[in-house]
């Protein structure tokens, strides 16, 4: 008896290591201690809420985007347009009305370069910059910019925190897609049929953003 119950522990370590419940707990313990402690990310879930029940503002959006994109461009870091974001361009050539900011990601290889280069050069934008380990938030005019830092082995915004290691593969190359007079890195089908499910070229009703955000 007391072997199968060794067993079972084991086998329950293995599985919370490999889905990384215990990343999924570190995060949410540390961003819980952010929002006790910290008035900005505070602020960051009122605008999230607010953008979530109104209508995103579509133009502060598009002014945004066109910085950000300057920005890498000027450092030559790869990034990539995802969740939300990439599926309103990608399906609908357009921002998702309804979403409540904009999503980019970037490989952990450029990361040196995002900390030394990208975040001083965001911060004399009149950008405000945190993070929760590799989960980055930037602040300005009101409008929320999530930038994901992926890397194996950990856990990725993209699907509820999952494992990165099932996005990784999804996220090796890129339609490429001229959007609002710039060339845009954009994830190919396979990934917004498991990010959002086999029916993630149908918009979704707003009244179903409890349960499905795009």
């Amino acid at each position: 008896m007391n072997n199968f119950i060794i067993i079972i522990i084991i086998l329950l370590i293995f599985i919370c290591f490999k889905k990384m419940f215990h990343l999924k707990l570190r995060n949410l313990i540390n961003g819980f201690y952010k929002l006790c402690t910290s008035k900005h990310m505070r602020k960051k879930l009122i605008i999230k809420y607010y953008y979530t029940y109104t209508k995103l503002d579509k133009e502060k959006g598009y002014k945004l985007l066109d910085e950000i994109h300057n920005i890498f461009k000027k450092y030559d870091i790869h990034f990539w347009l995802s969740e939300g974001t990439a599926l309103g361009i990608f399906r609908d050539n357009d921002l998702i009305e309804h979403d409540d900011d904009i999503d980019i990601g970037i490989y952990f290889s450029n990361y040196d370069k995002f900390i030394n280069l990208i975040i001083p050069e965001l911060k004399k934008n009149n950008y405000y910059v945190d993070n929760i380990y590799d989960f980055y938030w930037i602040e300005k005019d009101n409008f929320i910019i999530d930038i994901n830092i992926l890397r194996p082995n950990n856990i990725s915004i993209d699907k509820h925190f999952g494992p990165s290691n099932d996005i990784i593969p999804l996220l090796q190359t890129f339609h490429k897609k001229i959007w609002r007079n710039k060339i845009w890195n954009l994830p190919k089908e396979k990934y917004y049929e498991y990010v959002y499910g086999y029916d993630w070229m149908i918009p979704q009703n707003k009244n179903l953003l409890i349960f499905k955000l795009y």
